[in-house]
């Protein structure tokens, strides 16, 4: 039995298929591949949704959902199997869309999220030092001026001041400057705790806020940072001037 549906599937007229033996309907198999209908006919079982494709044509294929019913009971033996196709073809074409549809969203959204970030580090970074600006600097600091205060916990802010910085600007040029700075700004990061906040004030200024430190123990690390950035003076090209800062 062919019906116009499975003529349109194969893409032949009804009276080419009759007769023809369904094995030999273009299908994409393997060396060992067994058809399902000769399965459900050695097995007596009944298979449901076996994915095929058919080959349209060199470059396109069909997605087809087999259905093997055995036809036929024990008393009476296996007289042959039902085979019916679903063509899966525009629900699987639809599915692809959907992916690829996907994909541009994830790529949009990766995107935005990189956007935000850059958005984010333009706002709240300084964009010679890398270190916080002076507004996400006091944001910060109210925060933490916030929590000690309700934890009755210890809070100290030491301010740094690069010395003579503008008559390095001035015998050297600003690049001279800039590595000064960025060098500063390093030995800052470096020196100080994971959880400490440092920012860039303004010009050759920086603010540390330092959480749970009492004042002894944040002029101590006040007086760390000042024999480091004194030893930065034999590594940062500042030929005749000694790098020194005042906090």
């Amino acid at each position: 039995l062919v019906n116009d549906a499975a003529a349109a599937v194969v893409g032949k007229p009804v009276d080419k298929l009759i007769g023809q033996n369904i094995d030999e309907w273009a299908w994409q198999k393997d060396d060992d591949w067994q058809p399902p209908w000769a399965t459900a006919m050695h097995s007596g079982l009944n298979l449901n949704d076996q994915p095929l494709r058919l080959r349209v044509d060199d470059e396109r294929s069909q997605l087809l959902m087999v259905n093997c019913a055995a036809v036929g009971n024990d008393e009476e033996g296996m007289r042959g199997v039902l085979v019916t196709f679903d063509d899966m073809s525009a629900i699987e074409q639809k599915n692809q869309e959907l992916a690829i549809t996907l994909r541009q969203l994830r790529r949009t959204q990766d995107h935005i999220s990189r956007k935000n970030k850059e958005l984010e580090a333009l706002a709240t970074q300084d964009p010679l030092t890398g270190l916080a600006n002076r507004r996400a600097l006091m944001t910060s600091f109210e925060r933490e001026y916030t929590k000690a205060k309700r934890e009755q916990r210890p809070l100290s802010c030491i301010m740094v001041d690069i010395d003579y910085f503008k008559r390095i600007n001035d015998t050297l040029g600003h690049s001279a400057g800039d590595e000064v700075l960025c060098a500063v700004a390093n030995t800052l990061v470096a020196e100080c705790r994971e959880y400490d906040v440092i920012g860039r004030y303004g010009g050759e200024e920086f603010v540390i806020i330092v959480p749970d430190l009492e004042e002894a123990s944040a002029f101590d690390v006040a007086e760390r940072l000042r024999v480091a950035i004194e030893h930065l003076g034999s590594d940062v090209k500042v030929p005749g001037h000694e790098l020194s800062a005042s906090f």
